[in-house]
């Protein structure tokens, strides 16, 4: 098979000389077309999915590491919204990070008393940073993004005035800070929205029908893939900061 695919690749990759310059021209249907096409169209695919993972894993680690150096500052991580005097939430915790990802200029073009869809605010949407963008065109045209963090009651984001690393009873490495999220849950990037965990099967909330798994940064800043063949209740208890759930690993 392999002797086949390399003669299949010698003759459409065959190269030409003029004067002092080698070229190849590729003829791109027949290539596509041939076995060996469909050979490197499956070696290209894997190689496009492993690149996309490493580039979520870094932007995973970019959003934690943002994260702690928030908590260094104010003792705590921040909220899941910023919030009005009445508690009305107004922008996204990815918002109050932009000081912490290298995005100062940005952060104080917002009014942080507006909500995120305001006159002034809504504009800025466009302006989301590199490490929050999506793989998916559509989506980035939209301002959204699937880095989001897991919200219940139970969950580091759950409680609305903040929570602190010694909080998380359950271990920082046992417990999930970030969660890339599929594109159906995407949220506009200033909008406090995430993804919420409580009333719903935990394990269709963060995984869902992906096969191969999704990334998710833990409180303590490591970034972890997560099988498909986590149960419902294994990851239900890597989503709560205090629930004392024994841990079992695959």
């Amino acid at each position: 098979m392999i002797a086949g695919l390399l003669d299949q690749l010698s003759h459409l990759l065959a190269p030409k000389v003029h004067g002092d310059q080698l070229s190849i021209r590729v003829n791109l249907k027949q290539l596509v077309a041939s076995a060996a096409g469909t050979f490197l169209g499956q070696a290209a695919f894997e190689a496009a999915k492993r690149a996309e993972s490493s580039v979520v894993k870094s932007h995973l680690k970019a959003l934690s590491i943002a994260l702690h150096n928030y908590h260094d500052v104010y003792r705590q991580f921040p909220p899941a919204a910023i919030r009005d005097a009445n508690g009305r939430p107004l922008l996204s915790w990815r918002v109050a990070i932009l000081p912490f990802l290298e995005e100062n200029k940005l952060y104080q073009q917002f009014h942080l008393d507006e909500p995120w869809d305001s006159p002034h605010n809504k504009p800025l949407i466009a302006k989301m940073p590199e490490v929050l963008r999506p793989r998916s065109a559509t989506l980035r045209a939209e301002g959204k993004t699937t880095m989001l963090v897991p919200v219940g009651k139970q969950t580091i984001f759950g409680p609305p005035q903040g929570v602190r690393i010694r909080d998380i009873t359950d271990g920082t490495s046992k417990t999930i800070l970030i969660v890339d999220a599929d594109e159906a849950h995407a949220a506009v990037w200033t909008k406090p929205e995430d993804l919420n965990v409580d009333g719903v099967d935990a394990k269709h909330a963060v995984i869902g029908t992906r096969k191969e798994g999704v990334n998710c940064a833990f409180a303590d800043g490591h970034v972890e893939r997560l099988d498909p063949s986590f149960t419902a209740d294994m990851v239900r208890a890597l989503l709560t900061r205090n629930g004392g759930e024994p841990i079992p690993r695959q």
